[in-house]
């Protein structure tokens, strides 16, 4: 089936995280809304058959994940990644978030020191902090317009008594894809200090331009992974992801963790997450090419038009990183002039920590005509301020 990802749907007055919070968030309900990490795509045809057909049931009970979506998931890394999963490594969460949390309440104790690396997806922060634990920063190193890891202050404050590191591959919110070698280095430090690794690759299947990514546990031979269909197939209203824990007793403590809050899935999800691991190749691939397009066209109008603004082109995934901090103004006026002048819902730099500070999030997973629209909006704004060159 061939998709046109040029329509825009109505999806305000729906309880839209997205569109029916601007005001809350924005204090203007007409931002255009680039913020929230969904697409404003339609789901693949075979996702949507799949929930209406299970719909048709009218019988709506306890459900639990089978063998067979366990099965898909498995054989859709394998395909996808090269990366050969145990199905008996698998254990549900009902999204990424929650599951780092899980993570930490079963394998930490109070106090502990978790460990992230700013600018990083600000959730990571928020969890280490709601469960007690002590939050380090291993803030990544900007070097010509990309981003890497510094392995001195790793080690040193791995030595120093963390217990657990939220590793985010790829990166968000700059789309930057860790490489093997990378990867690697990160492992053979965990195995050395006793390190827990908890992998966010929630966006690894969205790598762009032909790219390949590299599951963290297909180098290392100790950590967890957290992986889920919601970023890839437009899915996060269905709460549904993917744990691999190799570790027995690990996935024990964890599954152990579940049980006590009573946590558990829902069938639509379990039937839309089984649909997008056995049919959703050719919609995504569709959907990837449309992203990379939206992505270049930003890219040659911030250059063009807007030179004072470097875009960091992801490597992965819908979200792209503006560095903003040529216009010389500071993190309050910035924020004014994106969302008062431009009258765009975007992410604050400064809500990922450490070097978020003169940046902006900006998600490209919707039409074309809306990418437009938002860089239009942006130079005229700028151009007001006098702001272009």
């Amino acid at each position: 089936m061939k998709y046109c990802f040029d329509k825009i749907y109505r999806r305000d007055r729906t309880n839209s995280v997205k569109y029916d919070l601007r005001s809350k968030f924005f204090g203007d309900s007409e931002v255009l809304p680039l913020w929230v990490a969904d697409m404003d795509f339609r789901v693949a045809e075979e996702i949507r058959l799949a929930i209406a057909d299970r719909a048709a049931d009218p019988v709506y009970g306890y459900t639990f994940w089978g063998s067979e979506g366990k099965k898909a998931f498995v054989d859709w890394v394998g395909k996808r990644h090269g990366w050969a999963v145990s199905e008996n490594h698998l254990s549900f969460s009902p999204g990424v978030v929650p599951a780092l949390s899980f993570l930490m309440s079963a394998l930490t104790e109070e106090g502990d020191k978790v460990l992230i690396q700013p600018p990083v997806y600000h959730p990571f922060k928020e969890v280490v902090g709601t469960n007690g634990r002590a939050l380090v920063n291993n803030p990544l190193v900007l070097r010509d317009g990309r981003y890497y890891m510094d392995f001195d202050g790793l080690e040193s404050e791995f030595a120093d008594g963390v217990r657990m590191m939220f590793l985010c591959n790829p990166h968000n919110p700059s789309g930057r894809m860790w490489e093997a070698a990378e990867l690697a280095k990160v492992a053979d430090l965990a195995k050395k200090y006793g390190v827990i690794v908890v992998s966010d690759e929630i966006h690894s299947d969205l790598a762009l331009k032909g790219r390949k990514h590299i599951p963290y546990l297909s180098v290392a031979d100790e950590g967890i992974v957290c992986m889920a269909p919601s970023k890839t197939f437009n899915l996060a209203g269905l709460s549904s992801s993917v744990l691999v824990i190799p570790d027995a007793q690990q996935k024990l403590l964890f599954e152990k963790e579940l049980r006590k809050f009573h946590i558990s899935g829902n069938l639509f999800g379990f039937e839309a997450m089984d649909a997008a691991y056995k049919h959703g190749e050719s919609w995504l691939a569709q959907v990837l090419e449309y992203i990379e397009g939206n992505v270049e066209f930003m890219a040659e109008y911030i250059s063009e038009y807007m030179p004072a603004i470097k875009m960091m082109e992801p490597e992965a995934s819908y979200l792209v990183w503006l560095d903003c901090t040529g216009l010389g103004l500071d993190a309050v006026a910035l924020n004014d002039l994106i969302v008062k002048d431009a009258r765009l819902g975007l992410n604050d730099g400064r809500m990922f920590g450490a070097g978020g500070k003169g940046y902006q999030r900006v998600n490209v997973a919707c039409p074309r005509a809306v990418v437009v629209q938002a860089m239009d909006r942006l130079y005229k704004a700028l151009e007001a301020k006098g702001l272009l060159s």
